[in-house]
């Protein structure tokens, strides 16, 4: 179970990361210049999460079967 609630913690600190990266997109103060690094960062991020989001599934999968 301590997995699955580290995996969780990890993809939450990913959200908490993209959103802080599209606040900072969106924000009128960010020079242009910034925009493709940050854009950048947050497609990574999303990737990161994605993954997460599927080895979460997985661990699931592995808990139910264990528990079955």
């Amino acid at each position: 179970m301590s997995t699955l609630l580290s995996l969780k913690a990890k993809r939450a600190s990913l959200e908490n990361r993209a959103c802080s990266l599209i606040f900072k997109i969106e924000h009128p103060d960010t020079p242009e210049s910034a925009l493709p690094a940050l854009e950048a960062e947050l497609l990574a991020v999303d990737a990161e999460h994605e993954a997460l989001s599927a080895e979460i599934a997985a661990e699931v999968r592995a808990q139910l079967q264990v528990a079955a």
